[in-house]
């Protein structure tokens, strides 16, 4: 089941092992349908995520380290829009409680057969192209979490990435509010602690920049005192 533009739909293996992408890849002609992206670290994902996004997210257990072992922070990472399956042993029950009661979470148990994985994972495409998200309108303008685009009276739209998008709708949930980083930083990336990161001030310029070039003075965010808050005029 390819997409409707007939293009391959992206898979993220997040596993420290090389053994399981080596078996997906020497299936690749048979089940030609999905195209694999190696990820060997939950260092490396989040900052892949930023750039790129995937269709799926296949979680095999040996990725997850203790201080990443909390539901919070998955959450943080993945959302509603991109689906997570997690490849687990059947005596693994720290990962049976992590995953308990998330609807955007999947397990698959090992031992498992290929046809059933690709079967599950098609099941999950499927589902996840069903789910119907509604556009969300203020002041004229349009928000679609589908497409993760913004535009006004019908023109002028712009695209977000997927953190881009994130970072956006925190705004628009506290809008009129001043919000501070930390907040940001701990919801969209699980940072608990004050960094001296510049990540999320990278983001900010690239959202302002894609804003003010098509809606003008329309739409701002304003900062103060390490605080940030959507206004519009």
């Amino acid at each position: 089941m390819r997409k409707e533009n007939n293009q391959l739909h992206k898979i993220a293996l997040i596993d420290k092992d090389d053994e399981m992408f080596a078996i997906l890849d020497d299936q690749k002609e048979e089940f030609h349908d999905f195209s694999w992206t190696h990820i060997k670290s939950v260092h490396e994902m989040m900052r892949i995520i930023i750039k790129e996004k995937f269709d799926l997210f296949l979680i095999n257990e040996t990725i997850i380290k203790n201080s990443y072992s909390n539901s919070s922070t998955f959450q943080t990472i993945f959302n509603e829009l991109t689906p997570a399956l997690f490849v687990i042993s059947t005596n693994n029950r720290r990962f049976e409680l992590l995953t308990n009661n998330s609807p955007i979470y999947k397990i698959i148990n090992k031992p498992f057969r290929l046809n059933y994985l690709f079967d599950l994972i098609n099941d999950i495409l499927i589902s996840n192209k069903n789910k119907k998200l509604n556009n969300i309108t203020f002041d004229q303008f349009v928000l679609n979490p589908s497409e993760k685009t913004l535009s006004f009276k019908k023109h002028n739209k712009i695209c977000f990435t997927e953190t881009e998008f994130k970072i956006f709708i925190k705004l628009f949930e506290y809008s009129g509010k001043f919000v501070k980083k930390d907040y940001f930083l701990k919801k969209i990336w699980g940072i608990e602690e004050i960094t001296s990161t510049h990540t999320f001030e990278t983001h900010i310029y690239r959202i302002r920049k894609k804003i003010s070039s098509n809606f003008g003075e329309k739409l701002k965010i304003l900062s103060k005192s390490g605080k940030y808050s959507l206004k519009c005029n």
